[in-house]
């Protein structure tokens, strides 16, 4: 059981205050425009990576799980491990124009519950982030958007999925909308070159901030239609083999699917 007063919270009898934490979440939020240094990805790789060996190869878990249940699974991964430390990030599939997107009027979207479950919803409601909504808002690029990404830093999450309270914990969030596939078919755009730029560049930005253990997922293959397979053939590479940009930028990547389908494409795609 759980209760929130005057930026306390208190979780089984345990008063946790929060006000501090939240004022520097809203206070660091970032916002990164299109024409920002994140365009630099494949030509700004840091040197301590530049030469990967098998010593340094990220581990890759594709599990059936939500982003949430993702960020919890690597929590308990890091403290039985001999590191025990790293920060943890989390890509929310933001929507273009609503921050939070419906997660005020109750709709079950995965960016829904990170916003119900956490911090995100106040760091997007920030003039700073507000700048990532405005932009979409005038221009949605035919549904392709634009690549422009809200940063969340030290984000607590309160909540689990189902709402009950959990032990306060922090998780980096990237705020990213994917490429609207249905949208951009219809008017003979190049969505998968589109899409795998914002992804390298989500990417990029986890490694600048130095988030070593990630929650992926299958990015845009809901409501805006583009293919699984595709999608996880992007993220692969990236991430997979001695060419990819970012094989060696993070110690633990998971990524949460949720479906059986979805996830027996990822898994094929990533025991290749």
């Amino acid at each position: 059981m759980g209760r929130q007063t005057n930026g306390t919270v208190t979780i089984s009898d345990v008063p946790h205050n929060i006000s501090t934490k939240v004022n520097f979440t809203k206070g660091n939020t970032r916002y990164y425009a299109p024409d920002s240094q994140l365009s630099a990805w494949s030509t700004n790789r840091p040197s301590t990576h530049s030469e990967p060996s098998s010593a340094h190869r990220c581990e890759i878990s594709v599990l059936e799980m939500t982003t949430l249940q993702g960020g919890e699974w690597l929590r308990h991964e890091l403290s039985n491990s001999s590191s025990g430390s790293g920060k943890i990030g989390l890509l929310n599939f933001g929507d273009a124009t609503s921050p939070g997107e419906g997660f005020l009027i109750g709709l079950p979207t995965q960016e829904e519950s990170i916003a119900r479950s956490s911090m995100l919803y106040p760091s997007l409601m920030t003039d700073t982030a507000q700048q990532f909504y405005n932009l979409h808002r005038r221009d949605k690029k035919g549904g392709s958007y634009h690549h422009a990404f809200v940063y969340t830093p030290a984000a607590l999450v309160l909540r689990n999925d189902a709402g009950d309270w959990i032990a306060p914990h922090d998780a980096d969030i990237v705020t990213s909308a994917a490429v609207n596939a249905g949208s951009v078919r219809r008017r003979n755009g190049r969505r998968v070159s589109r899409l795998q730029e914002r992804m390298a560049r989500i990417l990029f930005l986890f490694e600048q901030h130095e988030c070593g253990n990630v929650v992926l997922g299958s990015f845009g293959t809901g409501v805006f239609r583009n293919k699984v397979d595709m999608v996880a053939r992007l993220w692969r590479e990236l991430l997979v083999g001695d060419a990819a940009r970012f094989n060696a930028s993070f110690d633990r990547l998971v990524f949460g699917i949720v479906g059986k389908e979805t996830l027996m494409t990822f898994k094929d795609m990533f025991t290749q």
